[in-house]
């Protein structure tokens, strides 16, 4: 049976090119996620949807769906204690700067 050897010396040289190589191509990878920047900015309507895009208030909140699965009957009572805990965790966690629907309810009833 006709081995052949394995050079060591070139095979440590060949990693340490490769690894090199891929330092080099990780740090000038760039990914952009503005999906806006690359629509046409000339048509007036685009403009304005990229405007709102990127002025809408709405773009720093999180909103959380708090459900059950239970169907006869519905435990609102339930339902609304268990989001008053969430939001009293998520205010007292210190991760966020506002929690809560407070402004938006004042809003509402100038929109009806």
């Amino acid at each position: 049976m006709n081995r052949k050897k394995t050079s060591y010396p070139c095979l440590v040289v060949i990693m340490v090119v490769t690894a090199l190589l891929l330092v080099v191509a990780i740090t000038r990878l760039r990914i952009d996620t503005d999906v806006a920047a690359s629509l046409p900015q000339e048509d007036g309507i685009l403009a304005d949807a990229i405007y709102i895009f990127k002025n809408h208030p709405i773009q720093n909140e999180i909103a959380i769906d708090i459900g059950m699965n239970q169907i006869d009957p519905p435990d609102r009572e339930l339902l609304v204690k268990v989001a008053d805990q969430v939001e009293e965790h998520l205010a007292n966690s210190g991760l966020f700067s506002r929690v809560g629907m407070d402004d938006i309810q004042q809003v509402i009833p100038q929109l009806i």
